[in-house]
């Protein structure tokens, strides 16, 4: 089975620790990680790439690798 181009909206709450969609926002800025909104309900967007490229690079550095490092986010995971 294919892996998903996008994180699941549980992953993003993982990653973020928070679930309201604005808040989401605003922890996926801080930690540096590109993201759109949807139009629809403002829910975010985030590239299941984007993240795994962060991890590859410097994980003691990034506050965002060590973010999904400790969510535990499962990269394998397919919907």
């Amino acid at each position: 089975m294919a892996e998903r181009l996008t994180l699941t909206r549980e992953e993003i709450q993982e990653l973020t620790g928070v679930w309201q969609h604005a808040a989401q926002a605003r922890a996926l800025a801080r930690l540096k990680i590109p993201f759109e909104r949807r139009t629809t309900d403002g829910s975010c967007i985030v590239g299941r790439e984007q993240v795994k490229r962060g991890m590859a690079f410097g994980t003691q550095r990034d506050p965002a690798i060590t973010a999904a490092n400790e969510a535990g986010i499962k990269w394998s995971t397919a919907a």
